[in-house]
């Protein structure tokens, strides 16, 4: 399918059109290894799964942002005493 499209380009040798078709299967391959690595990873497993589900695009954003402005008014940022 790709050499068809590639070929219907005229502009290629059977050579490089080979060469191009090669690089896309190897960087698809090496797309593929990363995403097993990732999610075998049992930090990110969960997240993928979200990410996969569409959890995380539904949730209205991430849960950090909030707890964190739930502490922000016991610590000092500026470090001079004062809260």
């Amino acid at each position: 399918e790709e050499m068809r499209r590639l070929e219907a380009m005229g502009t290629y040798t059977d050579d490089e059109i080979n060469r191009l078709a090669r690089r896309g299967k190897y960087l698809h391959k090496k797309v593929d290894f990363m995403m097993s690595i990732f999610k075998s990873d049992s930090k990110y497993s969960d997240l993928f799964s979200q990410f996969k589900s569409g959890g995380a695009s539904r949730s209205g954003g991430c849960g950090d942002e909030e707890e964190g402005a739930d502490h922000q008014d016991d610590e000092d940022e500026d470090g001079d005493g004062d809260t």
